[in-house]
């Protein structure tokens, strides 16, 4: 097994300088091969060295981003899509054209984050065509574990030993069957890729809930109450698509 291969394709200089020294500096389970500055050099490359990610800026000359998928046949379509641009105006475009995230310079590492966070669950989702990187936490993603931090402790946590996780202003309140409550040094944000695995759903903007640990739902009030009698609000948009995904695991 390998790390994940990654190609920039983006023109401004400045823009692959920044995204080359944050991969560089953070993300040691990605490597980064050649920078394109246009979809033809980008076609070519590709097809060259097979990379597993494309970060990709939608503002290129000639062909804009979104062309760079009308040269390749679909069994050459083996990479996943990071957009990263300047532009916030094309983003169910890019979902539309398959990308996984769409990020809305200037660039920030949390977003980053969440992104090839995505892209590595997609590519541990079974397809023997893709890559599983030997990365400790993309590893703990397939044996469904997760590292969770506080300020002086690394817990490895069973996916189904956590009940929710819930905001804190800048931090997250992970309440877990194993080890109790846990004050963890990120955002909610940073678990919301979690949802893309199957078990988790974001009831709303304060709670990720482990849809395992429902206990009962109360569709005229709106209120989840969890295994550990924790009683978590459901936003009236969410109660649908809350319906279809326990429908769904059943």
């Amino acid at each position: 097994m390998r790390k994940l291969r990654a190609m920039i394709v983006d023109n401004d200089q400045d823009s692959r300088k920044v995204l080359r020294n944050v991969i560089n500096l953070n993300f040691q389970q990605i490597e980064l091969l050649s920078d394109c500055k246009t979809v033809p050099e980008a076609v070519k490359k590709i097809k060259k060295h097979k990379p597993d990610i494309v970060f990709l800026e939608i503002d290129l000359p000639e062909y804009n981003g979104f062309d760079l998928m009308n040269f390749f046949d679909e069994h050459e379509v083996t990479f996943k899509i990071i957009i990263i641009t300047r532009h916030g105006e094309y983003s169910l475009k890019a979902f539309e054209n398959n990308a996984v995230a769409y990020i809305i310079k200037p660039l920030r590492i949390e977003e980053l984050d969440r992104a090839i966070k995505k892209a590595t669950v997609k590519f541990a989702d079974g397809n023997p065509n893709d890559v599983k990187p030997i990365e400790t936490q993309n590893l703990l993603l397939q044996d469904k574990k997760i590292l969770l931090q506080t300020t002086d402790m690394i817990f490895v946590v069973k996916h189904d030993d956590i009940i929710y996780f819930q905001a804190k202003g800048s931090y997250t309140k992970a309440v877990t069957t194993s080890q109790g409550e846990l004050y963890l040094a990120k955002k909610l944000l940073d678990f919301e890729y979690l949802e893309a695995m199957g078990g988790f759903f974001r009831t709303h903007r304060s709670f990720i809930i482990n849809v395992n640990h429902i206990k009962k739902l109360d569709k005229k009030d709106y209120l989840i109450t969890l295994s550990n009698d924790v009683v978590v609000q459901l936003s009236q948009e969410k109660k649908q698509q809350l319906l279809d995904k326990l429908t769904f695991s059943n």
